[in-house]
């Protein structure tokens, strides 16, 4: 729990961001987190939280409570985003907090901004557009509010930041009881939503909640992971020439492996290839030419770095670099 409490690297960590040759990279990374969090909040208090859509966040959390005790759903977010900054700064350390300061300023912030905006125009009212038909009302604020907030969090998960909120419970729970985070993240969100069942009429909001947060979720992954390459296994007795046609015809590396049937016991050798989406047929082109009965999996990679495909994350790439500085002072 001491190292929790680490200030000295916490603010050495952001230091080393804006050393000589690593400046412009520090301040696109803390663009991303303020754009992220300013998207986030236009996303909550635009589509969201005016039409009582509770898709999971603090943001629910606001709608829930403004909705079963009238509280003022900008004040709850406020006061739950930034009581769950202090118990991360307790549960995760000084290093995770001081991430999701900046993001946690800037949402909470705008939220407010942006309620007086929409108090002082007509123009985001979407019930405008359909005066007779509220169902629809409901459908489109879910979607635009889900994937602002999806567009939201991607951006800040890229420039390193998190938006904190929730994800407090879930990192911490991983931390300490080895659960996946998308496992409590989920966990929390569904929680969430089904308590908007004890304050809505019907079973509508909920689902509509739903399908914001599978919105959201779609966002995130379509901007923060890099899921447009494809892994494939290839079983063949040609496989000699299928990973030289690889190799040649698409300029994409091959690895071989032994394998053994489980069936026949049979001895083979595997080759495995990762390709973009735009080479998903020229692939298989490429192993059926050389063998119509080869066996072909196709799996799709939710992120691959190196060369020839996606650099390796400059997060990632960053905190590298930290932790062998801090190991070479150690020693």
């Amino acid at each position: 729990m001491k190292e929790n409490f680490n200030l000295k690297k916490a603010f050495l960590d952001i230091r080393n961001d804006f050393t000589k040759g690593h400046i412009l990279k520090a301040l696109w990374k803390y663009f991303l987190i303020i754009l992220g969090s300013i998207v986030l909040a236009a996303g909550d208090e635009f589509f969201l939280i005016p039409y009582n859509i509770v898709s999971g966040g603090v943001a629910g959390i606001g709608v829930v409570l403004n909705m079963s005790l009238g509280w003022d759903a900008n004040v709850v977010i406020t006061v739950f985003q930034w009581a769950l900054f202090a118990l991360g700064f307790v549960l995760l350390g000084a290093r995770f907090t001081l991430k999701t300061l900046l993001s946690s300023a800037v949402y909470t912030g705008f939220l407010f901004i942006f309620s007086q905006v929409r108090n002082n125009t007509t123009f985001f009212n979407i019930e405008n557009l359909f005066p007779n038909e509220p169902l629809a009302t409901f459908l489109v604020c879910g979607i635009a509010g889900g994937a602002m907030v999806g567009i939201g969090c991607g951006c800040t998960f890229i420039g390193g930041g998190s938006t904190g909120g929730t994800d407090v419970f879930s990192l911490s729970l991983t931390k300490y009881f080895y659960i996946s985070a998308s496992v409590t993240s989920f966990a929390i969100d569904a929680i969430i939503i089904l308590l908007n069942t004890a304050f809505v009429p019907n079973i509508a909001p909920v689902i509509i909640g739903s399908i914001s947060a599978y919105a959201c979720a779609t966002l995130i992954g379509k901007l923060y992971i890099s899921n447009d390459s494809y892994v494939a296994i290839i079983i063949s007795s040609k496989w000699q020439e299928i990973s030289d046609a690889i190799n040649t015809s698409l300029e994409r590396g091959t690895t071989l492996a032994e394998c053994e049937g489980g069936y026949t016991g049979e001895t083979r050798t595997m080759v495995l290839s990762v390709f973009s989406r735009r080479e998903y047929d020229d692939i298989q082109k490429i192993v059926f030419r050389e063998d119509p009965k080869a066996f072909v999996t196709i799996l799709q990679g939710s992120e691959v770095n190196g060369e020839g495909f996606r650099k390796i994350p400059y997060r990632i790439n960053r905190e590298i670099r930290y932790e062998n500085r801090f190991i070479h002072k150690k020693k």
